[in-house]
C-alpha cells in the first residue's frame, strides 16, 4: 500500500496491523471490527497482508466508497502479481 499513503501513515498502519494481527491470532479471534475505519487503510492491511476477516464501519459514505474502489484496485494488482491469490 506504499504510494497510497504518506510515509508516516504507512508506518502507523503497518505497525498497528501487525500488533492487531498478532493479538487476534494469539487470542483465537476469527473476526475483527474496525469502527471508524475511515478510508480503510488498516482494514485493507489486515485483510490483504495478514488474511484476517474484518468488518469495517464508518459513518462517512465517501470514505466507504473510496475504500471500496481502492481495495478493488489493490486486489487486481495483487492478482496480477500473484495469480493464485483467492
Amino acid at each position: 500500500m506504499k504510494g497510497i499513503m504518506s510515509h508516516k501513515k504507512t508506518h502507523e498502519v503497518e505497525v498497528m496491523a501487525q500488533v492487531i494481527a498478532r493479538l487476534a491470532e494469539g487470542q483465537g479471534v476469527n473476526w475483527l471490527v474496525d469502527l471508524g475505519s475511515g478510508r480503510g487503510y488498516l482494514t485493507s492491511s489486515l485483510v490483504l497482508q495478514y488474511g484476517r476477516q474484518v468488518v469495517a464501519i464508518d459513518s462517512s459514505s465517501s470514505n466507504t466508497s473510496s475504500a471500496l474502489v481502492r481495495n478493488t484496485k489493490l486486489k487486481v494488482n495483487i492478482f496480477l502479481k500473484f495469480p493464485l491469490f483467492p
